[in-house]
């Protein structure tokens, strides 16, 4: 069995491509043939995700089609390819593959959704290294796991060790752990809270105080350091960023006489005998207290280290483990009597020519579109329309301030007819900011409550009243609105109805039969969010192609009061840390998990002897129990509420951070205003507050309902001047980006004109 073997050629202290040549090479002598390949795109260099890799498919990338190209051709010399831990293998062009096709990852869960999960399906086998794992890709579809433990690789142990070795040879080193402590944050809470109890290990990593093991140019020298390093020490502890057990560690530890403490118990009794082999725990209190115990107790700690030594070395060696492969491949295929595939180089050829042909017309096609388009829009902007916008009422919240943004841009941008139509008054905010933008205002009321029940007679009266203006486009951009609009829009005359999803309540709101009709009604949708697009797909049932993902815009704002009048306004010094959150007061915010947080956050605060104060801004049906609840606290000193004219660029100008405590959300206008403004974010660990700061901020997200995770986020950066600065920064970058108003009005006033041009 000829095997090609591919994998990730990615920049490294050490020459990626030489370890994993020298491990292949030590596998041939034993009697295997395999040959190997990098599979990232101009080596060395990082492997691209799934994303990335699917984008650079579809525009027909020119030095992804020419390795495919490459790869082909030499793929028709050999029976098997393995993939081991890369993704730059597209499903599409895997189909012509002349071999039995293999993938490997020892990266899930952490990477799953832009590794794994997008292509595992199209193999004809997995092998998979995390044991927790594999119910987890059947699911995804995959007919074909099994469990491929990642094992040790000869050059980390020492061949000539034996059993007498362990039993006598002095270890004077208590605890060694190489691992990083820098990304995970409950990961490295458990670290911190491990090393606390025992100073003296040997704690080595990104992010620990000693820094990375001392690293060697000649990669043999810094393996035989490391084993070195391993053959003193007494208990390796090993900890995961989830699931597991999956890392070297949990093999290299035992080949090398050092009894492991592991974390997963339950997974890790699938791959060693618990407490005779290796001690598992569910904690790190346990893994504390284990510690201690066998620290005390030598005569057990080195029985279970020769046990599992034993065992390490008989089943999880290099040659038996890359043997394992071997025999899974031969059952998979004699077991589904896979023969050798059909295989033509000129047909697949012929596919990747026609593959790049496609990509050509469709460039070409979007190219001659969108100038036709742009014409269009310019013809379009000689004609006035008349555009309506209903909101619920004329308080300000993210929905409300969208729309009123948008009418602004429609008004004093492109020259249109523009009204705000409210169900209610509400507080006169809203109005405030329409008065800012010369927009015209009416409060319609709600006739009879808007009850389902009624809606027969509330279609017919609000017939009148919208037909009495007669508008072009009508669009809402919460519930109520959007749902009477979806009724009505075409008796009314309109040309066009937008459906603007900002948000998903927490209260769940169940759409009744007669409801789900005025979303069939609807001709589109556009969401602020991505979580915002998958429930209208999801749950609402809504067609794809009806869908369309605009993000928010933070509007650039002057601050009403400069900081030292806010300062004076509020009774505070500039040395004072600050915190905000800025939100209307109601049940679909969770004020009072902050509230509990901030009570930890008081007690906690260490920062050379500044006060620390909570400024909240906003008002709410629940703001007497928020109110009551501060009281009931003692947090009055360190709290104060601002009420609902907030000057948010004044105030974000003199804060720390701003804080999102929240049941649901869409993308939060006000954190993308607050991280413009170089503010670090801490909020509720919910999809649109996610999407809205980034993968690079999660670390700073605490899971709902949990006040005491949200008050460690918040004094991370109340004790840490550096950090708040870094990452206000790496913020104020990221809206730059991606969260631009212009570019979200000019995208939605494009997609309105081209919904006309196509229903009229």
């Amino acid at each position: 069995m000829k095997i090609l073997l591919g994998y990730s050629y990615y920049p490294y202290p050490h020459d990626m491509s030489d370890i994993v040549n020298a491990w292949v090479n030590r596998l041939n002598k034993s009697g295997f043939q395999i040959d190997t390949i990098p599979l990232t795109l101009n080596p060395p260099n990082n492997p691209i995700w799934w994303p990335v890799l699917n984008e650079k498919w579809k525009l027909g990338d020119k030095q992804l089609l020419q390795f495919y190209d490459n790869l082909l051709r030499k793929l028709e010399n050999y029976d098997v390819f393995l993939n081991l831990n890369g993704i730059n293998i597209h499903p599409e062009i895997l189909k012509y593959f002349p071999t039995f096709n293999v993938y490997g990852c020892n990266d899930d869960p952490d990477s799953s959704e832009r590794l794994s999960r997008p292509v595992a399906k199209y193999y004809d086998l997995c092998l998979i290294g995390n044991i927790a794992e594999i119910e987890t890709y059947k699911s995804w579809g995959v007919k074909e796991v099994r469990f491929w433990p990642m094992g040790f690789m000869a050059t980390d142990f020492e061949p000539e060790m034996k059993e007498e070795d362990i039993n006598n040879k002095e270890r004077d080193i208590d605890i060694a752990l190489l691992c990083e402590k820098k990304y995970v944050i409950d990961r490295n809470k458990r670290l911190d809270a491990y090393s606390k109890a025992f100073p003296s290990g040997m704690y080595y990593g990104d992010g620990w105080e000693k820094g990375f093991y001392p690293v060697e140019k000649d990669v043999s020298l810094y393996h035989a350091k490391k084993v070195s390093l391993y053959q003193r020490t007494k208990i390796g502890p090993n900890f995961h960023n989830s699931t597991g057990p999956i890392n070297f560690r949990t093999y290299t530890l035992p080949a090398n006489g050092v009894m492991q403490i592991c974390d997963n118990k339950k997974n890790l009794g699938k791959i060693f005998e618990l407490n005779k082999e290796v001690i598992g725990f569910d904690n790190v209190k346990e893994a504390i207290d284990l510690t201690r115990y066998y620290l005390s107790h030598d005569n057990e700690r080195i029985e279970i280290a020769i046990a599992g030594w034993k065992r390490t070395i008989k089943d999880y060696n290099e040659i038996n483990n890359f043997q394992k492969a071997v025999d899974y491949i031969n059952f998979v295929i004699k077991k589904n009597n896979l023969k050798d595939k059909k295989y033509n180089y000129e047909r697949v050829n012929l596919y990747l020519k026609k593959h790049k042909r496609n990509i050509f017309l469709k460039k070409l096609f979007y190219i001659f579109k969108n100038y036709f388009i742009s014409l269009k829009i310019t013809l379009n902007e000689y004609f006035k329309m008349k555009f309506l916008i209903l909101i619920d009422q004329l308080s300000v919240g993210g929905a409300e301030k969208q729309a009123i943004l948008f009418a602004d841009y429609l008004q004093n941008k492109k020259n249109q007819i523009v009204e705000i139509w409210s169900f209610l008054p509400g507080n006169g905010t809203a109005k405030d900011l329409c008065d800012k933008y010369s927009l015209k205002i009416k409060v319609i009321g709600y006739f009879r409550g808007l009850a389902h029940y009624l809606y027969p007679f509330q279609i017919i009266h609000y017939k009148k009243v919208f037909g009495s203006y007669k508008p072009d486009v009508v669009m809402g951009y919460t519930n109520m609105p959007n749902l009477l609009l979806g009724f009505i829009w075409k008796k009314i005359g309109a040309k066009y109805f937008v459906w603007g999803q900002q948000g998903i309540e927490p209260t769940e709101y169940k759409f009744n039969s007669t409801e789900l009709k005025a979303i069939k009604l609807t001709p589109c949708f556009i969401s602020n969010s991505v979580n915002g697009a998958e429930y209208l797909k999801n749950d609402l049932k809504v067609p794809d192609e009806k869908v369309h993902i605009i993000f928010n815009g933070p509007e650039k704002m002057l601050p009403g009061f400069s900081p030292t009048e806010w300062y004076e306004k509020l009774g505070i010094s500039e040395n004072d840390f600050i915190a905000i959150m800025v939100a209307n007061i109601t049940r679909y915010k969770d004020h009072q998990t902050l509230i509990h947080s901030w009570k930890y956050v008081v007690e906690r605060y260490n920062g050379m002897g500044r006060p620390i104060l909570l400024l909240i801004g906003g008002f709410g049906e629940t703001i007497t129990e928020v109110f009551r609840l501060v009281l009931d606290l003692n947090l009055f000193p360190y709290i104060k509420f601002l009420g609902n004219h907030v000057d948010i660029k004044g105030l974000n100008n003199i804060a720390g951070i701003s804080i999102l405590s929240s049941n649901g959300e869409g993308l939060p206008n006000v954190l993308l205003e607050a991280m413009d403004d170089e503010l670090p974010i801490v909020g509720t660990d919910i999809p649109g507050i996610r999407e809205a700061v980034g993968e690079e901020n999660y670390q700073y997200l605490a899971p709902s309902k949990n006040p005491e995770i949200l008050a460690e986020k918040i004094l991370l950066f109340a004790n840490n001047d550096e950090l708040r600065k870094k990452v206000g920064i790496n913020n104020k970058q990221r809206v730059e980006k991606l969260f631009r108003l212009g570019e979200m009005c000019e995208k939605t006033y494009n997609l309105i004109i081209h919904g006309i041009e196509k229903n009229n």
